[in-house]
């Protein structure tokens, strides 16, 4: 069910490993804080 509502959503995931490096390192220094910055954040008021 849950492949079915994520594929719906055309969700999809990085192929390149350094991609996932980076947001490891990115996390591990400044955890979830601003995790949203520049992802459609200026749409919350």
């Amino acid at each position: 069910m849950y492949n079915r509502y994520v594929d719906g959503l055309a969700t999809w995931t990085p192929t390149d490993p350094d991609m996932y490096r980076a947001q490891g390192a990115r996390l591990a220094s400044q955890g979830y804080v601003n995790l949203t910055e520049g992802i459609g954040a200026s749409t919350h008021a």
